[in-house]
């Protein structure tokens, strides 16, 4: 069942509504009881998918409302100097690739110290989320693709755009595990 509605797009269940009121209206006017019943009987059908479709979130919005979480922890704890809240949304085997922009770190104590020390090394103070797509793939089964903007005391507050990958697993117990964290490049002069 959440197979079938994590295909369906939000303009389904408003079409499907939109034709039910059609027939709703038409049968009123005419005073024909049937075809008014068949009417909300599909308005029906729309909000229930409809409502089912936003109770029901797919895989990939699911991932991306982890990675959104991860990336609110890092901010807060890059202010509060506790980085438990980051710990705990990692798993012991995540890592951290930064390419050539240096070291690649794994584990949750790993990956806090040395957000811990960029972050303070660069006084980082707002990380916005300005692009984010999810996608399923055979291999990390679900990939994040994010751009974010970065502000900090060392940047005099003009935002770092940075492109972002995050490759999560299904966790056999449910939920998803999060395998890397890969920097994917810098824009060039804040463009």
């Amino acid at each position: 069942m959440n197979a079938i509605l994590n295909m369906i797009h939000w303009w389904v269940p408003v079409g499907i509504i939109a034709i039910g009121a059609i027939f709703f209206i038409v049968a009123n006017k005419r005073t024909n009881t049937s075809t008014r019943s068949v009417g909300l009987a599909i308005v029906g059908l729309g909000v229930l998918i409809g409502v089912g479709r936003f109770l029901f979130p797919t895989d990939e919005e699911k991932c991306e409302a982890l990675t959104r979480q991860l990336t609110r922890d890092v901010v807060t704890s890059a202010g509060s100097g506790k980085w438990d809240s980051v710990k705990a949304d990692l798993s012991p085997n995540t890592t951290v690739n930064l390419l050539q922009y240096g070291s690649a770190a794994s584990g949750p104590a790993d990956i806090a110290t040395d957000a811990q020390q960029e972050a303070d090394k660069y006084g980082l103070e707002v990380v916005n989320v300005m692009s984010m797509q999810a996608h399923e793939d055979p291999v990390h089964e679900i990939i994040v693709t994010t751009t974010m903007a970065s502000t900090g005391k060392a940047t005099l507050d003009e935002p770092i755009v940075s492109y972002w990958e995050f490759d999560w697993r299904r966790n056999p117990k449910g939920g998803f595990i999060l395998d890397a964290i890969k920097l994917q490049g810098l824009a060039e002069n804040g463009s």
